[in-house]
């Protein structure tokens, strides 16, 4: 019988082998001239391994979507050894196999989260604080030639990117902005009261040019009244 390859593999033999340990630790590693070569188990059709000329075993799984004209595909389970046993990996080609009787695809599924996961990685740090400041002073800041750049750049250095170092934008509370504003003004009333202006004034751009969806200082006053407000 036709035993299915991936192009760039060679089937050592058409008569397929039960797939164990005793029979992968006795395999002889190809050669560079000779290229990775598959073998098929005995047990399960469409599970097999890739052995490499570099020594790795990798254990994989082909099948054929029900889709009108779908090609074969081959899904990589995992390298031979911890957690891959060979039990393990045909129990994996058993279940993504299943997953194909029922109508699934596994290798569009798994390129599909995998996708998701990338995109919520980026959205991660997109949203952390130092790279939305960053952005707020490069594309407001600076794309405006705002004479206050000295001032917001030393806010920023000196006492909000220290006290949200780590932080998703998205998360900063309103009880956070406060706990901010009293660490800074126990050191100086004057610099409680700039970080609030450009923290608030960064939230604000934020919202309008960078996805924000609120603006946690909304409704807090200025920490420390001006001291000719207090004057009788």
């Amino acid at each position: 019988m036709t035993i299915p390859t991936t192009p760039d593999s060679k089937s050592l033999t058409d008569t397929p082998t039960v797939i164990n340990k005793k029979f992968l630790n006795a395999l002889e590693t190809p050669s560079r001239e000779e290229g990775r070569q598959i073998h098929w188990d005995a047990q399960l059709k469409g599970f097999g391994i890739r052995v490499n000329p570099s020594g790795s075993i990798v254990f994989v799984v082909q099948y054929r979507t029900r889709a009108v004209g779908a090609k074969t595909q081959t899904l990589t389970i995992g390298k031979y050894g911890s957690p891959w046993s060979p039990d393990a990996a045909r129990a994996e080609a058993r279940a993504v196999l299943e997953q194909v009787h029922r109508g699934g695809d596994p290798i569009a599924e798994r390129r599909s989260r995998e996708a998701d996961e990338q995109a919520a990685v980026a959205s991660e740090s997109h949203h952390d604080f130092d790279a939305f400041a960053d952005r707020y002073i490069e594309k407001h800041v600076k794309a405006n030639g705002l004479r206050s750049l000295k001032d917001v750049e030393g806010t920023f250095n000196r006492d909000l990117r220290p006290f949200f170092k780590g932080r998703s934008v998205r998360e900063i509370t309103k009880q956070d902005c406060k706990d901010m504003r009293a660490a800074v003004g126990d050191r100086s009333h004057s610099a409680a009261n700039k970080a609030h202006k450009w923290l608030n004034a960064s939230f604000m751009w934020g919202i309008e040019h960078d996805g924000l969806d609120a603006n946690p200082m909304f409704g807090l006053r200025k920490p420390i009244a001006d001291e000719s407000s207090n004057r009788c």
